[in-house]
């Protein structure tokens, strides 16, 4: 079950260059299943050509815009107030002031890579390795691979936000890994436009066996990590805070005669690899409906693990317990919370964003 936990619900829920990067050079299916959609995919030929250096102070100046997903650029102004008591996201201007130093050794790496483009990969963008990844050599290699991955997938050109993951996306990798699941084994939403993305995921509902079958140029976890990596990023943007997303784990009524080995390992590789590319974005998973013997033995062990594991993994009954409610509330207001974790929201399955 642990296992499970990690990996259909992707818990970094990353994607890493180096795994895609041979699909990419040898199988042109998943740049193509984009471009046939937004059309708007440069060419090698008309690709961005090395950009001048960055001044000193680039590093606490806003770009004017490094997507088209940016909506408004405005993270070094004054944050938006903090939406409640619980409410504890920290003001970017505040987290870039903090690391400034370490911001400008990075950005003096990146400025010798071709790929590098100051509009793009602005203090921001290069806050979130620090902070991930503490150590300036270690923060500039997750970097560049992420530049060289965004390049060749060309996942700067489009604004994919409304067309979040689902039966109904335009890429049709992630329509084939909907139609072997559940209408409601995951959903992707953004509930409060404030605040961060939240993911619902119920193992029961997934079709491991047919999941297993989906060819590996067609595995769309790259596609869910984009979609959810330019609403943050676009939120933390407009608001001034740093936002991050929240994943929903529901095992109840699942069976480890669910579980494909192919399945799971294709899933944990992808966990592994994409640890890199996509830091920063995850608040807490929430995992309800645990078997008791498996939450008695999280208790015993959890005092073991280590601190950043169980600051992101949270095992509630929200419903019978108004503290381990309260985690939620900081995510997600009462009103938009579905009412089999606590909440108030009544429609199920979850209407997706977009």
């Amino acid at each position: 079950i642990s296992i499970n936990i990690s990996v259909a619900a992707c818990t970094p829920v990353q994607y890493h260059a180096t795994h895609l990067a041979p699909l990419i050079n040898n199988n042109q299916s998943i740049n193509q299943s984009i471009a046939n959609h937004y059309c708007k995919m440069s060419t090698p030929e008309t690709a961005t050509t090395t950009a001048a250096p960055a001044t000193a102070t680039a590093a606490t100046t806003p770009s004017p815009s490094p997507g088209p997903w940016v909506d408004e650029n405005r993270y070094m102004e004054e944050p938006f107030p903090l939406v409640n008591d619980l409410d504890d996201r920290p003001a970017v201007r505040d987290l870039i002031e903090q690391h400034k130093e370490k911001i400008q050794k990075v950005r003096t790496n990146l400025e010798q890579d071709p790929l590098y483009d100051p509009i793009k990969h602005d203090a921001l963008w290069i806050m979130r390795y620090i902070l991930s990844h503490k150590k300036v050599d270690k923060a500039t290699t997750a970097a560049k691979k992420f530049i060289l991955y965004r390049k060749q997938k060309q996942l700067d050109e489009a604004d994919i936000r409304d067309d979040p993951p689902g039966l109904n996306c335009k890429v049709e990798g992630v329509r084939k890994w909907w139609a072997c699941n559940d209408n409601d084994a995951l959903i992707f939403c953004h509930p409060d436009q404030d605040r961060g993305v939240v993911m619902f995921l119920k193992l029961k509902g997934i079709d491991q066996n047919k999941v297993a079958q989906i060819q590996d140029d067609e595995w769309p976890f790259w596609y869910f990590m984009e979609w959810m990596f330019q609403v943050l990023d676009a939120t933390t943007r407009r608001t001034g805070r740093l936002t991050k997303g929240i994943r929903f784990v529901d095992l109840g009524a699942f069976s480890l005669r669910q579980n494909n080995r192919e399945c799971i390992n294709r899933n944990a590789k992808n966990a592994r690899e994409c640890q890199d590319h996509y830091p920063q974005m995850l608040a807490s998973v929430y995992v309800i409906h645990v078997i008791a013997i498996f939450q008695g033995a999280y208790r015993l062990i959890k005092p073991l693990l280590p601190k950043r594991f169980v600051e992101k993994l949270n095992i509630i009954n929200p419903v019978k317990n108004k503290k381990e409610k309260a985690l939620l509330l900081k995510h997600i207001s009462e009103e938009n919370l579905p009412i089999r974790f606590g909440g108030l929201f009544e429609e199920w399955p979850y209407p997706s964003h977009g």
